[in-house]
């Protein structure tokens, strides 16, 4: 009895032993696990905190070094014609974007040759037909937009395309041209010069051809740069257009570019001007549209939404302040016309407005003596 009671009193205590050492094997697991988790996330942090840096490094340190000892990048970043939303669209078949009475064509100047759109009012879209029409057309005394783009694209992307149909509607003659090294311009690459001779060569197409029919220029964020430095030209020499429209305009490329989204991460820089602005004047480009504007003398409406998150509504509230308080004796009035931000026009959307139209028409009316009308009535 007493071997069986001891026998049992043994194998009871080898149970608890193997317990003992079962439970010690799972705690020295869960352990492991846990120190093997933290480790994990360790690891983990150190990798986020090692790619934050790295991304900080060529954010903060890299790109700005790379800029300013590169001051071409900002040439490119000004213009940005290899940037194309309708690159899969060929821009010399203007049916592809859904305008059949539109004409292609080509314009040469000093070796350059310049892609170019003529877009027929709407009453004519039926009447004309092959290429010597649309010439003929030019002179049927319909007002005609010289149409200047903005930075990047073509005369073929987003916005351009429906602002084109409101003129249209408006028994206006379109002609919308892509500057050298945009589209299938060709030329090299776009510099200040380069985009207002481009700009000339348009209006002396159309000027030669058009008899005396009213041209306006037209011009769009960048291409309102380079409308008021034609239309500066154009005066000094006698030959004025008969009206200006600056849509989403800026005073001058400096301001312009320092407040431009682009920047947004690098604002904040003490250097950031000499970083990032002055490199673009290092490639002559300045766009001084308040210094060019004060000799242009034919009327002026400037077209500009609150919301502009590109190009901020006040750069072109000081563009009108300044065309007002520099006009010379004699010349044009001077026009600005807001649009609420309520609208959500942005930069770009102008076009949409309800509004527009109207007031397009008037300007057209007082400048050229004529109307341009929708087949609607004057108010």
């Amino acid at each position: 009895m007493q071997l069986r009671s001891g026998s049992k009193t043994k194998e009871k205590a080898n149970m608890k032993k193997k317990s003992t050492k079962k439970l010690d094997t799972r705690n020295v697991s869960k352990k492991k696990r846990e120190e093997d988790i933290t480790c994990s996330q360790r690891s983990w942090s150190n990798k986020c905190l090692k790619t934050v840096g790295v991304m900080l490094f060529i954010i903060y340190v890299l790109i700005p070094v790379i800029v300013k000892t590169n001051s071409w990048i900002m040439s490119r970043v000004v213009f940005l014609p290899m940037f194309r939303p309708d690159m899969f669209k060929d821009v010399s078949k203007p049916e592809m974007y859904g305008l059949n009475s539109t004409r292609n064509f080509y314009i040469e100047d000093n070796g350059v040759k310049l892609g170019a759109w003529h877009v027929l009012p709407q009453s004519l879209a039926k009447e004309v037909g092959n290429e010597k029409q649309h010439i003929t057309s030019l002179q049927d005394g319909k007002p005609i937009i010289l149409y200047l783009h903005g930075q990047s694209g073509t005369r073929g992307s987003g916005h351009r395309i429906p602002l084109y149909a409101v003129l249209s509607s408006l028994e206006l003659h379109v002609i919308a041209v892509d500057y050298r090294g945009y589209a299938d311009s060709e030329g090299p690459f776009p510099c200040e010069p380069g985009l207002i001779r481009d700009g000339k060569a348009a209006y002396k197409w159309i000027k030669e051809r058009s008899k005396n029919t009213p041209i306006f220029l037209w011009g769009h964020s960048l291409g309102a740069g380079v409308a008021t430095q034609l239309a500066k030209e154009l005066c000094s020499e006698g030959r004025a257009p008969k009206g200006m429209i600056l849509e989403s305009p800026f005073n001058n490329l400096r301001e312009a570019a320092s407040s431009h989204p682009l920047g947004l991460l690098w604002w904040f820089l003490p250097m950031f001007e000499w970083i990032f602005i002055n490199p673009i004047e290092e490639n002559d480009i300045h766009f001084q549209n308040d210094e060019h504007i004060s000799a242009v003398t034919c009327p002026i409406m400037i077209l500009h939404a609150e919301d502009d998150y590109m190009v901020p509504y006040e750069l072109g509230v000081k563009l009108y302040k300044k065309a007002v308080s520099s006009k010379e004796k004699g010349a044009g009035a001077v026009k600005l016309v807001s649009f609420d931000k309520s609208e959500g026009l942005g930069h770009r959307d102008i076009y949409k407005s309800s509004n527009l139209p109207a007031t397009l028409r008037q300007f057209i009316a007082e400048t050229s003596g004529q109307k341009a009308n929708s087949g609607q009535s004057e108010d």
